[in-house]
């Protein structure tokens, strides 16, 4: 009697150390891994105007974390980024060559495209170009004909946030400017490196929220004994059910 007792404790302790086990796992983090800008029209319809990270079908989009030092996350060989975006916010400024006829087009838009999927955009938004310095257009999400990783198309998500199992990206704020707005010539149609054409220059924030399942209280000793006998009963009544239907 006593040896059945302690089998079934072992079993009910077994099981509640992997319960609380499975609830300090952590999430993985988002990467954020593909870029593309693209002219659109006032619904949010792509034109013909595209800069990208990676792709080779459209001009080169530059993207940095740091637009103070100006420190690019491509990678300068292929153009890729595979950023690990971190908890709160996350800002980015995008460099794309320039050309005045730019200015001419009325909107602007971005898909970006989370741990190497290049298909389907994780948020789609568009607003107006920004033509001056004090100057906000706004922005919203894009459900119109938008652009793949690779320029085919594609409709945009439609939304602003991306869910990636326990974490949460939202897209908080988005503008593109025309290239005399900041005046920095630093990126040409395929490399870094000056032109001669001063630079179109965008910038996004994500917020990143990720669920923490990490217990944080420990049960009382009443609670621990109550789980274990529940614990108990559950796993005797499991094993004698397995065996009816073995029989």
């Amino acid at each position: 009697m006593t040896k059945k007792k302690l089998t079934k404790l072992t079993v009910a302790i077994t099981s509640l150390t992997l319960v609380t086990l499975g609830t300090t796992t952590s999430a993985q983090a988002t990467s954020l891994t593909g870029l593309i800008e693209f002219v659109t029209d006032e619904s949010g319809n792509t034109g013909i105007y595209a800069w990208d990270t990676g792709a080779d079908n459209h001009w080169d989009l530059w993207v940095t974390n740091d637009a103070q030092d100006v420190e690019f996350i491509n990678d300068p060989t292929t153009r890729n980024i595979d950023f690990e975006l971190t908890e709160g916010t996350n800002t980015f400024t995008i460099y794309g060559d320039g050309r005045s006829f730019f200015a001419n087009q009325s909107h602007y838009g971005l898909n970006l495209f989370f741990n190497e999927q290049t298909a389907n955009p994780g948020i789609s938004v568009f607003g107006a170009l920004g033509k001056s310095t004090d100057y906000d257009p706004g922005f919203s999400a894009n459900s119109g004909s938008t652009r793949r990783l690779d320029g085919s198309f594609v409709p945009g998500s439609g939304t602003l946030s991306f869910m990636d199992g326990l974490t949460t990206v939202t897209l908080t704020d988005y503008i593109y400017q025309a290239p005399n707005v900041q005046n920095k010539d630093l990126v040409n149609k395929y490399s870094i490196g000056s032109n001669g054409h001063l630079d179109m220059v965008g910038q996004f924030t994500l917020n990143v929220e990720t669920i923490n399942l990490d217990s944080t209280s420990v049960p009382e000793p009443v609670s621990v004994l109550g789980l274990l006998t529940v614990g108990a009963f559950g796993a005797g009544a499991t094993l004698k059910g397995n065996k009816k239907q073995q029989a």
